[in-house]
Protein backbone atom coordinates (compact mmCIF):
# COMPACT_ATOMS: atom_id res chain seq x y z
CA UNK A 1 0.00 0.00 0.00
CA UNK A 2 3.21 2.24 0.14
CA UNK A 3 3.32 2.84 3.41
CA UNK A 4 7.41 3.61 4.44
CA UNK A 5 8.91 3.83 7.97
CA UNK A 6 10.22 7.34 7.95
CA UNK A 7 12.74 6.42 10.53
CA UNK A 8 13.65 3.10 9.12
CA UNK A 9 14.72 -0.17 11.06
CA UNK A 10 15.59 1.71 13.97
CA UNK A 11 12.13 3.19 14.02
CA UNK A 12 10.48 -0.24 13.33
CA UNK A 13 12.13 -1.92 16.60
CA UNK A 14 11.56 1.14 18.68
CA UNK A 15 7.92 0.64 17.64
CA UNK A 16 7.67 -2.60 18.25
CA UNK A 17 9.33 -2.30 21.73
CA UNK A 18 7.29 0.89 22.73
CA UNK A 19 4.02 -1.16 21.69
CA UNK A 20 5.43 -4.76 23.27
CA UNK A 21 6.15 -2.59 26.80
CA UNK A 22 2.86 -1.08 27.20
CA UNK A 23 1.32 -4.57 26.45
CA UNK A 24 3.33 -5.70 29.43
CA UNK A 25 2.22 -3.12 31.27
CA UNK A 26 -1.42 -3.27 30.61
CA UNK A 27 -1.17 -7.74 31.14
CA UNK A 28 -1.20 -6.37 34.66
CA UNK A 29 -4.82 -5.35 35.00
CA UNK A 30 -6.03 -8.69 33.62
CA UNK A 31 -3.48 -10.89 35.87
CA UNK A 32 -4.93 -8.59 38.65
CA UNK A 33 -8.27 -9.42 37.98
CA UNK A 34 -7.71 -13.06 37.05
CA UNK A 35 -5.61 -13.70 40.19
CA UNK A 36 -7.98 -11.91 42.30
CA UNK A 37 -11.38 -13.52 41.30
CA UNK A 38 -10.27 -16.93 40.01
CA UNK A 39 -12.69 -16.76 37.54
CA UNK A 40 -11.87 -16.84 33.07
CA UNK A 41 -14.91 -15.16 32.41
CA UNK A 42 -14.92 -12.28 34.67
CA UNK A 43 -11.14 -11.95 33.65
CA UNK A 44 -12.68 -11.71 29.63
CA UNK A 45 -15.01 -9.67 30.71
CA UNK A 46 -13.29 -7.04 32.46
CA UNK A 47 -10.00 -7.19 30.11
CA UNK A 48 -12.47 -6.21 27.18
CA UNK A 49 -14.49 -3.67 29.59
CA UNK A 50 -11.23 -1.65 30.08
CA UNK A 51 -9.41 -2.21 27.46
CA UNK A 52 -11.71 -1.33 24.32
CA UNK A 53 -12.88 2.34 25.72
CA UNK A 54 -9.47 3.09 26.46
CA UNK A 55 -8.72 2.08 22.23
CA UNK A 56 -11.92 3.88 21.46
CA UNK A 57 -11.36 7.02 23.66
CA UNK A 58 -7.79 7.61 22.32
CA UNK A 59 -6.10 8.98 18.93
CA UNK A 60 -5.87 5.29 17.49
CA UNK A 61 -8.46 5.94 15.40
CA UNK A 62 -7.86 9.69 14.15
CA UNK A 63 -5.39 12.14 15.39
CA UNK A 64 -6.29 14.30 18.33
CA UNK A 65 -6.46 17.54 15.51
CA UNK A 66 -9.67 15.73 14.17
CA UNK A 67 -11.01 15.19 17.20
CA UNK A 68 -14.36 16.65 19.18
CA UNK A 69 -12.92 19.16 22.07
CA UNK A 70 -14.32 17.00 25.08
CA UNK A 71 -12.30 13.72 22.75
CA UNK A 72 -9.31 15.84 22.72
CA UNK A 73 -9.41 16.18 26.46
CA UNK A 74 -10.22 12.59 27.47
CA UNK A 75 -7.19 11.54 24.95
CA UNK A 76 -4.67 13.67 27.28
CA UNK A 77 -5.44 11.55 30.15
CA UNK A 78 -5.62 8.17 28.33
CA UNK A 79 -1.87 5.84 28.49
CA UNK A 80 -2.93 4.61 24.77
CA UNK A 81 -2.64 7.90 23.08
CA UNK A 82 0.78 8.74 24.12
CA UNK A 83 1.29 5.17 22.20
CA UNK A 84 0.14 5.65 19.57
CA UNK A 85 1.06 9.19 18.68
CA UNK A 86 4.78 8.11 19.49
CA UNK A 87 4.22 5.30 16.83
CA UNK A 88 2.70 7.40 14.65
CA UNK A 89 5.27 10.37 15.19
CA UNK A 90 8.23 7.52 13.66
CA UNK A 91 5.74 6.35 11.25
CA UNK A 92 4.99 9.04 9.52
CA UNK A 93 7.78 12.11 10.17
CA UNK A 94 10.97 11.08 11.59
CA UNK A 95 12.33 10.57 15.43
CA UNK A 96 10.71 12.48 18.30
CA UNK A 97 12.97 11.92 21.26
CA UNK A 98 10.29 13.87 23.49
CA UNK A 99 7.38 11.62 21.97
CA UNK A 100 9.31 8.81 23.12
CA UNK A 101 10.32 10.07 26.43
CA UNK A 102 6.51 10.98 26.85
CA UNK A 103 5.00 7.56 26.43
CA UNK A 104 8.12 5.67 28.30
CA UNK A 105 7.46 7.44 31.35
CA UNK A 106 3.60 7.08 31.14
CA UNK A 107 4.05 3.36 30.53
CA UNK A 108 6.68 3.36 33.31
CA UNK A 109 3.88 4.88 35.46
CA UNK A 110 1.10 2.76 34.43
CA UNK A 111 3.34 -0.20 35.02
CA UNK A 112 4.23 1.32 38.60
CA UNK A 113 0.47 0.58 39.26
CA UNK A 114 -0.44 -2.18 37.47
CA UNK A 115 3.00 -4.64 38.19
CA UNK A 116 2.44 -3.72 41.48
CA UNK A 117 -1.24 -4.96 41.72
CA UNK A 118 0.15 -8.14 39.96
CA UNK A 119 2.68 -8.67 42.06
CA UNK A 120 0.57 -8.05 45.22
CA UNK A 121 -2.25 -10.20 44.01
CA UNK A 122 0.05 -13.12 42.92
CA UNK A 123 1.72 -13.39 46.43
CA UNK A 124 -1.93 -13.03 48.04
CA UNK A 125 -3.40 -16.23 45.73
CA UNK A 126 -0.06 -18.55 46.84
CA UNK A 127 0.67 -17.65 50.32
Amino acid sequence: MGARIKTGVVGAVVMLVLAAAFGIVWAGLSNIVALSTKNSEMTMMIGILLTFPLLFLSTAMMPAALLPGWLETVGKFNPVTYVINTARQFMNFGYAWMELGKALGIIALVGLFTLTGATRAFRKATS
